[in-house]
């Protein structure tokens, strides 16, 4: 007799599939949202080294066409990077970069003479990347967002 009932109910129960769907998205969603998060995440990269980029180019041309380049020109172009302007205020460019400091932007220029027209100057920002977190999870370390931008100096001509 148990062995008849048994017989009629394991097809039914075999055939049943309630919570089947629960089961593969309890399993699936995890690394779903994984992989959102870490695109976000490298778009977020992609944007901040953007910026950077954009900050070292505007820095090498206000360079290219100061009169000189000495310490307080220097320290407007680090402005400009930081800021978007020589005074140095307002809302930064990356919200962690004043924390980072000026010594993250490197500027080499001509020496004081006469200008030839074949002086370079090269501007090269370095910053570290400030991740949500995501990179120190799978055990990498986050990046440096280096940018190098180089412009012809005219020297106040141009």
């Amino acid at each position: 007799m148990r062995r008849m009932l048994s017989r009629r109910l394991r097809p039914g129960l075999l055939r049943r599939d309630d919570g089947v769907a629960l089961v593969e998205m309890t399993l699936v969603m995890p690394v779903l949202l994984l992989l959102l998060v870490g695109f976000v995440e490298f778009g977020r990269m992609l944007y901040m080294h953007q910026v950077v980029e954009t900050a070292a180019r505007a820095t090498a041309r206000f360079l290219a066409r100061a009169p000189a380049i000495d310490s307080t020109t220097t320290t407007a172009a680090q402005n400009i990077a930081i800021y978007g302007n020589p005074a140095g205020s307002g809302t930064p460019r990356l919200s962690h970069w004043p924390a980072e400091g000026l010594a993250t932007i490197g500027v080499t220029g001509p020496v004081a003479g006469a200008v030839t027209g074949t002086e370079i100057v090269r501007v090269v920002i370095q910053l570290p990347y400030k991740d949500v977190g995501l990179l120190g999870v799978i055990g990498l370390a986050p990046p440096d967002l280096t940018a190098a931008h180089e412009e012809r100096y005219s020297g106040g001509n141009g």
